[in-house]
């Protein structure tokens, strides 16, 4: 007897749903299909005017500034070529490009740096000071070249940073603020050119304090050197006129060390009964023993 109609067998209805999936999927495929042609063949949007637009003022914005920058530019060279010219600079064109000369006289003669300039410079003050002396002058004119001599020597120690470098005499220390006194025995400006002498500094009576423990000033010993470089002053009133000079600043009193802000090196001879102006030092130098940087305390 065979089974109803509407009852189907297991394996048919198996077969049944295996080809309802092969249907949908190629169903589906077809219309993904569809779908992508359309989009292919749907026509590419037209660009907005308006975006066109806004692009042109920019770049019209673009040229109005680069030339606004340009005419400054100009004038700006051609105030730097009015100056060349009144410095005595030729300013020649080659290849499109601006050369200049070299200048007739340079600050820093070769081989010479700034311990040399300065070992110069005092050489000539003391010569200076020598003619001074012997000349046979009235009291008013010594006086107004002397102190014609000490701007020039001030002016070049100022801008000319040097480095002096002393011999340690002897080490003292004070454990309770962790510093160390270092006494010098000599001092000496070392000139980098053969034909200008070093300057020895003499009659000075010079010690730095510097932050170290007992132990580490115990490895220092005498003979260590200790250098120090920055940039030197006179302790002269330059303001005060001829007749009133010499006029000093005192080197030990209770409120300044000579020069507000700098520490004393040497004396430097002056002449007649004016009595000797100091070297100094800015308290900011740079301090080293044997090679090694130290904190001044």
């Amino acid at each position: 007897m065979s089974p109803p109609a509407h009852i189907v067998s297991t394996g048919e209805r198996g077969l049944i749903m295996r080809n309802y999936l092969t249907i949908s999927l190629f169903v589906l495929g077809l219309l993904g299909l569809g779908v992508l042609t359309a989009a292919e063949k749907e026509p590419t949007p037209k660009v907005d005017d308006r975006l066109l637009k806004a692009e042109l003022n920019m770049l019209r914005r673009t040229v109005k500034s680069l030339r606004e920058r340009n005419a400054k530019l100009t004038k700006e060279v051609k105030h730097l070529k009015g100056l060349c010219q009144k410095a005595g600079i030729d300013i020649r064109k080659s290849k499109g490009r601006a050369t200049t000369q070299p200048k007739a006289t340079t600050t820093r003669p070769k081989g010479q740096n700034s311990n040399t300039i300065v070992c110069k410079a005092i050489r000539e003050y003391i010569a200076t000071v020598d003619r001074i002396e012997k000349s046979n002058n009235t009291d008013i004119q010594k006086r107004r070249s002397w102190l014609e001599a000490v701007k020039k020597l001030d002016s070049i120690l100022r801008g000319n940073p040097m480095t002096v470098s002393y011999t340690i005499n002897d080490v003292t220390v004070d454990e309770k603020s962790k510093s160390a006194w270092l006494e010098t025995s000599s001092a000496r400006i070392r000139s980098s050119d053969s034909k200008v002498a070093d300057i020895k500094l003499r009659h000075f009576y010079s010690s730095f304090r510097i932050s170290a423990t007992e132990e580490m000033a115990a490895k220092i010993t005498k003979g260590s050197t200790l250098t120090v470089e920055g940039t030197s002053a006179l302790n002269v009133d330059l303001s005060k006129p001829s007749a009133k000079q010499p006029c000093l600043y005192p080197l030990y009193s209770n409120r300044s060390r000579g020069l507000p802000g700098y520490k004393p090196i040497s004396y430097v001879r002056s002449f007649g009964g004016y009595g000797n102006i100091c070297l100094m030092i800015k308290d900011n130098c740079l301090v080293k023993l044997d090679g090694i940087p130290q904190k001044l305390k």
